[in-house]
């Protein structure tokens, strides 16, 4: 009887590093597979996703702002100060 794999569970840290690599073109898929142990067709994925959201980092509200709006954090002005949300 074969043992079950266990799958792995990347950070989005390494995620963001093999997508920029692989984004550099430099190295080939499969030297960043290798150099980060992940299989080179996730490095493709990542890459694309990359790609797909970089778009929405220059786009409408700040992260910050949206978390406010979602009833995440509060925000706080520079002296610590919690701020109610402009709009």
């Amino acid at each position: 009887m074969k043992e079950a794999k266990i799958r792995k569970s990347h950070n989005s840290e390494l995620k963001a590093k093999v997508a920029l690599e692989a984004l550099r073109g430099v190295k080939m898929v499969n030297e960043i597979g290798i150099e980060f142990g992940v299989h080179p067709g996730q490095v493709g994925l990542w890459k694309r996703e990359l790609q797909k959201q970089a778009k929405t980092l220059f786009e409408g509200v700040p992260l910050a702002r949206q978390c406010v709006l979602a009833g995440g954090i509060p925000l706080r002005d520079l002296s610590g100060q919690e701020t109610a949300p402009a709009g």
